[in-house]
C-alpha cells in the first residue's frame, strides 16, 4: 500500500516536471502539434485567457450610447460565462488527463512504447472532442464582442483631437 502511494506521488512528480519543461519551451500562440494531451490543454488555456483579456479589454473600453450600454453589459456577461464553461471543462479535463496518463505509464512502463503513444493519441483526441463545442461557443462569444465593438466604434461621434477640447 505504501509503495503504491510511493510510486504515484513519483509519477505525479515525473509528470508534472515534464509538463513544466514543456510549458517553458512552448510558444502557445503557435497551434498545439505535439502528442501530450497536457501540453494540448495548456496551450488551449493560454489562448483561451489571451483571447478573453483581449475581448474584455476591448468591450471595456469602447465608448457607445446610453442605448447600448444594456447590451455591452450583456455581452461582458455572456463572455465571462462562455470563458467560465471552457475554464471549467479545461480544469475537469485535466484531472482526467492526469488520472489517464498515470494509469498509460503504469500499464506500459515506458514514455517510450508503442502502446503508450497509441494511448496518448487516443487521449488527447478524447481531450479535442470533449473540448470542442465549449471552445466553439468561447470563439463565437468573442466573435459577436468583436462585432459588437466594431459596429460601436463606427457610430460613435468622432472625437475632436484638440487641446482639453478648447480648439
Amino acid at each position: 500500500m505504501m509503495m503504491s502511494i510511493v510510486l504515484r506521488c513519483a509519477f505525479v512528480a515525473f509528470a508534472v516536471i515534464q509538463v513544466a519543461r514543456a510549458r517553458k519551451y512552448c510558444n502557445c500562440d503557435i497551434e498545439y502539434e505535439g502528442q501530450d494531451p497536457e501540453l494540448l490543454l495548456t496551450s488551449t488555456k493560454a489562448s483561451l485567457n489571451k483571447d478573453y483579456n483581449s475581448a474584455k479589454k476591448n468591450l471595456e473600453n469602447v465608448n457607445c450610447d446610453v442605448s447600448k450600454l444594456e447590451e455591452k453589459s450583456k455581452m461582458l456577461n455572456n463572455l465571462e460565462d462562455a470563458r467560465y464553461k471552457l475554464d471549467k471543462k479545461i480544469s475537469d479535463l485535466d484531472d482526467e488527463v492526469l488520472h489517464r496518463m498515470h494509469k498509460a505509464y503504469l500499464k506500459y512502463g515506458s514514455t517510450s512504447d508503442s502502446g503508450y503513444q497509441i494511448e496518448m493519441d487516443q487521449i488527447r483526441s478524447d481531450v479535442e472532442s470533449k473540448l470542442t463545442s465549449y471552445a466553439n461557443q468561447f470563439h463565437h462569444t468573442t466573435a459577436e464582442c468583436k462585432k459588437f465593438t466594431d459596429n460601436a466604434k463606427k457610430s460613435a461621434p468622432a472625437e475632436k483631437n484638440s487641446w482639453f477640447g478648447i480648439l
